[in-house]
This record gives structure tokens, C-alpha cells and sequence, in this order.
């Protein structure tokens, strides 16, 4: 039951109802309005303290309790819905002005006349309120007490961290396996049917597979398999049996059934790892380093911890990380409680992955509940999932004044050295950009998460009403029904080589019926157009439209005030942006990267005051003056806080002496952006040489701090 993400909403609700724009509508508005949000930020508080105590309980509650508190969530979530609305109508439309109510209100409740707007915002307070008072009250006959505890907000020390090429005690069951790249293996098979990717069914691609195997002499890797069906077993070796004699195929699993179904020649079970090994596993993570001397006392509990491990090396890990940094009472209850459980369960690692995950800030338990999106073994952007969890609203600083991107990079350390992630990759600067789940890790993501994530090919009936976020494996059509939900989440996670089809009705009836997403993918669904609905899509905050053949964007895109990342990678047919786009104050990535053709940028680029990631700048010399040419290199110039990699294109403009005296002139356009890694520079039909082109760069001014 993931009370953690539901408690972290009721913290975002109670927040929002301190914000200065709803308190500013009792002024218009007046008494009664003002008393309803004072009565429901009362409630609010009740609410957070009954999920507060109820998480500490879970494992305790009936069936009955759990399902009261589900209603409880059900609750919180409209009300987050119903106060994010008014907040984002009041910022957008700018309610009050001079004490008069704008007609732009009349949006939200379009039934209404203007008069009786008051009374209807007041009225939906009121309903939600009634509505949360009426299920908290039943708190204590499911034996919940509504004492409020100070939710903590402890900043994590830094940590050690080991590196993933840092192995210890495996040195013979290396000498067992043979050492593969399994992903590179499988590119490999994919390369040899001379078929591209996108081109390839699954059934024209075991064909191919088939015919290429046939005769040939293959190693083949099998990872982690979990079926117990023999049947589907034997049918996938009948589609092997055709290679050469001396052909392997090595299977891992951890299922011993699995193991007997599979049968077959030797078999090498993988042991624990030997004391001596398992101290210094958990000596150079919970202790930084092995030739640091810590207390006596801890280290004599720490040799009893590892002993209670029982020699596993992912419960060594997180105990480890655990207890980095923490003093000897924590140890000591982590080896009375954590390690009680583990032997309990008889050496099972859940539980003490799961002490692991109730250690958590809430913010930190809603972003890795929300990874169960991912399919296991699925390789993460680190870039996508700070954004999704921007988009969620799940991340707050943790510490006053401290900035969201810096507080989101903290949170991804954080479940990083906790051993949540692993399997993490870096740039050839050394910056994380994708990392993996364990399997068991992904498996306490989904059992917290219960039927509040949901993972499917298609959805033709309709969902379950827990159900607030959807991650679609990707096919040859979207087959949803799109009736009403409370859905905030639509992600693509399916294989990029498969592509996807919404037709335009099945898109309308997406944006009319899911009203409350925060995050939307059509990222290779095939649109050509979005219908001008889209802006009704208050709630938005990520949109990724990369892979389609979209010339141009409805300006009512510009109507998504939260919006915070909008992806149009890959967009070849894109002609221009909307000129209105200065409106998205809260847009922090625009990803317009192999958008060919575009030709320039909307104006007033720069009053996007939160824009960190710019992939590409259009500076058009087409029909333009200098002074025009010189007005959209000055948008850039003031583009101060990106980071990343930019792309500037600077197209059909043939002065380049005349430019570089405007340029010596005017002052550097690129020497303050400190925080980007590289820029490219390129001149599109310009018949500037690369002489001249290396010329100009350096006038530019691009900052030392670049990398490339």
C-alpha cells in the first residue's frame, strides 16, 4: 500500500493551500470562501496525521482498514486535483486585478455565468472538504490515532559510494562463467537478419533469426528467466535446435523450479560470498573506506550485522549504505529490527530491502515507487526520471533556499547510494546518464505501488479507479477505451524500433477524458496534428511529442502554464513554434534537437526565466536585417542558466565581416553560460568557410567551462 506517495500529495495539498493566490481570492471572493479553505486546510492536517500513523500500521491493518484508507487516498488525490486547478487558473488568468474578477475564470467552470463563479469555487471547497472530514472521522475505529508527528526532512550525508567495476569476492565464480555483454550479443543477432529494426515483426525477425542459426555454431544468453511453464520452454528450444553441434545456451535464474525445467547439462548455483569477503563489502560501504578505524562498539556490531546478511551481497550493500554516516543507536536498530525480520523470514532479503525503503524521506519513497513504471531491467535516463518526478511534484528542497534542480540531482544521489539503483552509467565526462533497478528493488517498487501503477499492452475495459499512472508497452496501435479517469501518468516504455498508432479521435477523447495528466508520451504515435483541445490540459507538466510528423504546434499549447519539459525530438516536419511561447514560465526543457525545419525562434525566447536544457537555437538570416539578425542572438545571449549540450543554427546569412564587427561591438553572446558542457556551432547555407566560421566562434566568447 503506498501510503509514502500518498502522504507526500497530502503535504503538496497542504502547501498549496498556504499559497498566496488562494489566500488572495478571499478577497474577492469574501468570508465564506475564505472560512471553507481555512476549514479544509484544518481537515488537510487531520488527513496527513491519520496517513502518518497508518503508514507506521500498514502491516497491521484489516482488510476493511485498507480499504478505508484507499478511499482516504482516493480523497487526497481529487482534492490535489480540484486545489492545483484553482492554483494554476489564478496564476494563468490572473484572477485578481484591481479587485475584478477576469472573465478568463469563466474557463474553469464554462456552465457557470461569471456571477456564480464565487459561489462554485466555494461550493467545490466545501464538497471535497465534507468529503475527507467524513472518512477521516473513522480513523479510530480502525485503531489510527491522529496525533501529529513532525514529518522529517533530514538532509543525507554524503555517502560512499562504490563503484560498480569494485568487485569483491567473485574472483572464482568468474573463472566459472565466461564474462558476456549480453546487450551487445543481442544487438549482434538483431544486425545479422539484414533487416533494420523498425522493418522487423516478431515474426519475420524469428525467421531471420532461425535461417541465420541454421548451421552456425551460437552462444546464446538467457538473464534472469522466471518461467515455470515447461511447455513455452520447450517450444523456444525446438526454435533452437537448429545450430551446429557444440552451440550453448546459458540460462540465469534465480527459481530452482526454473532451473529443473530447464534441465539441460551443468549446473552452477551461485554462492554467498565468504566472510572474510562479506566484511569487507560492508566495511568499505557503511565505513568509507577499509583502513578507517571506527568505534570498537560499531565494529563489533557491524561483524554481527554482516553475520545476520547471511552472506548476501545486495542485503550486505544496503545494510551498508544504510548505516553510512548514522550513529551507534541506529545500528543498533537496524541489527534489532531489520536483521530480526531477515532471519525470521528465514534469510528472505525482502525485508530488509523494505526497512531500507521505510527509512526513506517521503519525498524519496514517491520517487522510487514511481520507477515500478520502468520494466525490470529496463535502462533509465537519468535526465527523464528527475523530470517525471518534477512533472509529479514529488520533489521539495531540503533545505530553505535550496533550488529544485539542485534538490532533484540530491534525491537521484541519494537512492543511488542507498543501493535503490545500480548498474549506473556515466559520459565520457564522468555525469551519471542512466542507471538500472535490481530486480528485488523494482519488486518493493511494485508491491508498494499496488494497482496505483499500472502496466499493460492495451486497455480496451475500463481501469480500475486506483489506477493513477499508466506506462504503455508499446504496439502496433494504442488500444485504450480513454473513458474518464483520475490517470496522471502516460508514459511509452515500449521498445523504440516498434512504432505506435492514435488516430484522431482516439487523441481527442484522451485529452477530453484524462483532464488530470501530468505527464503525457506520444512520442512516435505517428500524430500529424494535436488537436487545439491540448490546452485544456491544465495539469500538464510533460509532454513528449519526439518522432512525429507534426508541422505545427496549436497556439493553444501555450495555455499549459505548468508545463515544465516538452520533448519534440526528431520533429523533421516541424516549420516553427509558437509565437506565444514566452507564456510557458514554467518550462524547464525544450528538446527541439533535428527539428531541420525550423526556421527561427519565437520571440521573447528569453523571458523564459526557468528554461535550463535548449537543444538547439535557430538564428535566421533569411529576409533579416543585421539589426533583426543581431535581435535573435541576443534571445540567447541572455539565456544564462542552460546546461547540456546546445545545437546553434545560423542560417543564410552571408556578411560574416559585418557581422564580426557587430559582434566585437555588441559584446560576447555565449562567454555567460558556464553551466553547458558543449556547443556546435553551424552555418546552414551561410558560405561562410570554415575559416571564417572558427573566426566567429571565438568572438562568441563561448565560456572555458566548456568540454566540447
Amino acid at each position: 500500500m503506498d501510503l509514502g506517495t500518498v502522504l507526500s500529495v497530502a503535504q503538496t495539498l497542504f502547501a498549496s493551500l498556504q499559497c498566496s493566490e488562494l489566500k488572495e481570492l478571499s478577497s474577492f471572493f469574501g468570508v465564506g470562501y475564505k472560512s471553507q479553505l481555512e476549514d479544509l486546510q484544518e481537515t488537510v492536517s487531520t488527513v496527513k496525521a491519520v496517513l502518518q500513523d497508518a503508514e507506521i500500521k500498514q502491516d497491521q491493518l484489516s482488510s476493511e482498514a485498507q480499504l478505508w484508507i484507499q478511499k482516504l487516498k482516493d480523497a487526497v488525490y481529487d482534492a490535489d486535483d480540484l486545489l492545483d486547478e484553482f492554483v494554476t487558473l489564478v496564476k494563468q488568468k490572473q484572477l485578481i486585478k484591481g479587485q475584478k474578477l477576469s472573465k478568463n475564470v469563466s474557463l474553469f467552470f464554462s456552465r457557470y455565468n461569471p456571477i456564480k463563479i464565487a459561489h462554485s469555487m466555494s461550493q467545490e471547497v466545501k464538497k471535497i472538504r465534507r468529503k475527507l472530514d467524513a472518512i477521516a472521522k473513522n480513523h479510530s475505529q480502525f485503531g489510527i490515532s491522529i496525533d501529529p508527528q513532525p514529518i522529517r526532512r533530514r538532509r543525507e550525508e554524503t555517502c560512499s559510494y562504490i563503484c560498480e567495476r569494485s568487485i569483491i569476492g567473485r574472483e572464482d565464480d568468474l573463472e566459472e562463467l565466461v564474462q558476456l555483454d549480453v546487450e551487445s550479443i543481442l544487438r549482434k543477432i538483431y544486425a545479422s537478419t539484414g533487416q533494420t529494426h523498425e522493418e522487423s515483426t516478431i515474426e519475420r525477425l524469428q525467421s531471420k533469426l532461425r535461417e541465420k542459426l541454421s548451421g552456425s555454431k551460437y552462444l546464446l544468453v538467457l538473464d534472469d528467466v522466471w518461467t515455470e511453464n515447461r511447455n513455452h520452454w520447450l517450444k523456444l528450444v525446438e526454435f533452437l535446435l537448429g545450430g551446429q553441434r557444440g552451440s550453448w545456451v546459458v540460462v540465469t535464474t534465480r527459481s530452482h523450479k526454473t532451473a529443473q525445467i530447464v534441465g539441460g547439462g551443468k549446473k552452477y548455483e551461485l554462492q554467498g560470498l565468504s566472510k572474510e569477503n562479506s566484511w569487507s563489502l560492508f566495511k568499505k560501504i557503511a565505513f568509507g573506506s577499509e583502513q578507517l578505524s571506527p568505534h570498537e562498539d560499531l565494529l563489533k556490531i557491524g561483524r554481527e550485522i554482516v553475520e545476520g546478511c547471511a552472506s548476501v551481497p545486495l542485503a550486505i550493500r544496503v545494510a551498508g549504505s544504510l548505516l553510512y554516516g548514522q550513529d551507534k543507536s541506529r545500528w543498533i536498530s537496524f541489527q534489532e529490527i531489520g536483521l530480526f525480520n531477515f532471519r525470521e523470514s528465514q534469510k528472505d532479503i525482502m525485508p530488509i530491502l523494505m526497512f531500507s525503503y521505510h527509512q526513506l524521506e517521503l519525498p524519496l519513497k514517491s520517487c522510487f515507487t514511481y520507477c515500478a513504471l520502468f520494466p525490470k531491467d529496463t535502462v533509465i535516463e537519468k535526465e527523464l526520471l528527475i523530470s517525471l518526478w518534477l512533472a509529479q511534484g514529488y520533489v521539495v528542497p531540503l533545505d530553505d533556499g535550496q533550488r529544485l534542480e539542485d534538490a532533484v540531482e540530491e534525491y537521484f544521489t541519494i537512492l543511488m547510494r542507498r543501493c535503490f539503483f545500480q548498474d549506473v552509467k556515466h559520459d565520457e565526462y564522468g555525469d551519471i546518464i542512466s542507471c538500472k533497478i535490481h530486480d528485488l528493488m523494482h519488486d518493493i517498487a511494485q508491491n508498494v505501488a499496488g494497482k496505483k501503477i499500472c502496466y499493460k499492452n492495451s486497455v480496451t475495459d475500463i481501469m480500475d479507479r486506483e489506477v493513477r499512472h499508466i506506462s504503455h508497452v508499446r504496439s502496433t496501435s494504442l488500444q485504450y477505451s480513454f473513458s474518464k479517469t483520475h490517470i496522471r501518468s502516460f508514459l511509452d516504455v515500449g521498445s523504440w524500433y516498434v512504432p505506435v498508432g492514435i488516430d484522431e479521435s482516439s487523441l481527442k477523447a484522451l485529452v477530453a477524458n484524462w483532464r488530470f495528466l501530468r505527464v503525457l508520451d506520444l512520442s512516435r504515435s505517428g500524430i500529424k496534428c494535436l488537436p487545439y483541445s491540448i490546452g485544456e490540459l491544465l495539469h500538464l507538466r510533460y509532454l513528449d511529442l519526439s518522432y512525429n510528423g507534426i508541422d505545427v504546434l496549436p497556439q493553444s499549447i501555450t495555455k499549459l502554464y505548468n508545463l515544465q519539459t516538452l520533448k519534440l525530438y526528431m520533429c523533421t516536419q516541424l516549420k516553427e513554434l509558437p509565437k506565444d511561447l514566452m507564456k510557458l514560465v514554467n518550462l524547464r526543457i525544450l528538446d527541439i534537437k533535428a527539428c531541420y525545419e525550423l526556421s527561427n525562434m519565437p520571440k521573447g525566447l528569453s523571458k523564459l526565466s526557468c528554461l535550463r536544457v535548449l537543444s538547439m537555437f535557430v538564428v535566421d538570416g533569411l529576409k533579416a536585417s543585421q539589426k533583426q539578425w543581431f535581435d535573435q542572438l541576443g534571445e540567447l545571449k541572455r539565456l544564462n542558466s542552460l546546461k547540456g549540450d546546445l545545437s546553434v543554427r545560423i542560417r543564410f546569412f552571408e556578411n560574416a565581416s559585418a557581422v564580426k564587427e557587430d559582434i566585437d561591438r555588441e559584446g560576447a553572446y555565449l562567454r555567460d553560460k558556464e553551466h553547458l558542457k558543449f556547443i556546435r556551432i553551424d552555418f546552414d547555407g551561410t558560405g561562410i568557410d570554415d575559416e571564417e566560421a572558427r573566426r566567429l566562434m571565438e568572438e562568441l566568447q563561448p565560456h572555458p567551462n566548456l568540454r566540447g
